[in-house]
């Protein structure tokens, strides 16, 4: 506890109590009412509503999963619209701004807490919160996973409903107490870092920590700052290693873990007001792969991508490999395209856990990957990429690579990787 409270006195926020300064600080408009800035802030919000997997769905059946991954239309339901079936159980609720400033002025906070949780020396970077790592710098999924792969046994729990469950209070307390803010400084900061937890239109409506916004995760972990802390010291008396990632905390222990612990830390939990999502306790024993945030830990110790994205990536490639000797206009060009983005991306995720990826399969983005650019702004983000989609100077650009594309395969033959 003390550790994070030293770390916290190294950001630039603490004991920041200067109204000039902050408005300075994160480009605030002269123009905005600090005395009134919810109210204030209010229009820049904008809300979408995904809709969760359906717990009951068939299984897919093989031609249905063959269909998944070689569409290029994003998957998700999503509406900019609250549905009329709507309810927690059914959609999570997204925010967006659409403010630029106040985007940036996020990204600052964010930036700043984040900063203060590690230590740079040199080339290195020292964690001194050890088992957290979202919202850290070269810290991600992978590092939470890799944390675990020496211990036999291992328990995994999720926080349900974590960001809603967190108040403004808690949040207030944080930059209050812990970074030594007045009152109210401690209320602007909180003001910008929460929102409404429903769409303000449809009624009454409560704020908090909201999904979308760029200082949720880091304030979700130092709101809750002393519960973590808690947790790891009781986990380390029991020669057990935590690890947190958002809403996941992890345990691992070369020995079962034992029910007293596990009791425990239930316990603490719910003392702060929060609960665990029965349905995403899992537990691991050392004969067993272990799933953890979305990748497998097998027996021997490896980490490795799930099975079906070794299935994705076989799938896409026979289809690449093959429609690219079809590309007759623009609109193939742009089909095959967004397709090998997604490939190209599955790819480097293997790449990135794995360290090793099939040579057929990085052969066959080298030998194509110039015929395309990256990077291009599209209208409509959940949309893919087509001519209507970007601006005439890109869609020019591509032009130019279309037609040395098919110049290739037109004068070159065609090399499959098979």
């Amino acid at each position: 506890m003390d550790k994070i409270k030293e770390c916290l006195k190294k950001c630039r926020l603490y004991n920041f109590n200067s109204r000039k300064g902050l408005k300075v600080l994160l480009n605030i408009p002269d123009n905005l009412d600090l005395e009134n800035i919810r109210k204030e802030i209010l229009p820049y919000y904008n809300f979408f509503y995904l809709r969760k997997p359906d717990k009951l769905k068939q299984k897919e059946t093989p031609e249905e999963r063959k269909d998944r991954y070689l569409s290029i239309e994003e998957p998700m339901d999503i509406y900019d619209y609250r549905p009329n079936d709507y309810s927690k159980d059914k959609y999570r609720m997204l925010i967006n701004i659409n403010e630029k400033w106040f985007k940036k002025a996020l990204k600052k906070i964010n930036k700043l807490l984040s900063q203060s949780l590690i230590e740079k020396n040199k080339s290195n970077i020292n964690y001194p919160i050890s088992y957290l790592h979202s919202s850290l710098k070269k810290r991600s999924y992978t590092t939470n996973v890799s944390s675990h792969k020496s211990h036999k046994y291992l328990l995994a729990i999720d926080i349900q409903n974590f960001y809603p469950s967190i108040s403004c209070k808690k949040v207030f307390n944080f930059f209050k107490y812990d970074l030594d803010l007045d009152n109210d400084i401690a209320e602007i900061y909180t003001t910008l870092c929460t929102c409404p937890l429903d769409d303000p239109s449809v009624g009454t409506f409560q704020y908090g920590i909201g999904q979308g916004l760029a200082t949720s995760p880091i304030l979700a972990f130092l709101s809750n700052y002393r519960m973590f802390e808690y947790i790891n010291e009781l986990a380390l008396k029991n020669k057990i290693r935590m690890t947190v990632y958002v809403d996941d905390i992890v345990f691992s222990s070369d020995k079962p873990i034992n029910q007293d612990f596990i009791n425990s830390l239930f316990g603490i939990i719910k003392r702060n007001g929060l609960k665990i999502k029965k349905s995403k306790i899992k537990t691991f024993d050392s004969k067993q792969d272990k799933k953890v945030t979305g990748l497998c830990i097998t027996k021997d110790g490896k980490i490795r991508v799930p099975r079906s994205k070794h299935e994705e990536i076989k799938v896409q490639y026979d289809y690449l490999s093959k429609k690219v000797l079809s590309i007759r206009n623009i609109n193939d060009y742009f089909d095959f395209y967004n397709l090998f983005l997604k490939f190209k991306g599955n790819v480097q995720f293997v790449l990135l856990v794995e360290e090793r990826a099939t040579t057929k399969h990085i052969n066959f983005i080298n030998s194509y990957k110039d015929f395309f650019i990256y990077g291009v702004k599209k209208k409509f983000k959940n949309k893919v990429y087509t001519k209507e989609n970007i601006d005439v100077d890109n869609y020019k650009k591509f032009l130019g690579r279309y037609e040395k594309l098919r110049k290739y395969i037109d004068s070159k033959k065609i090399i499959h990787y098979n």
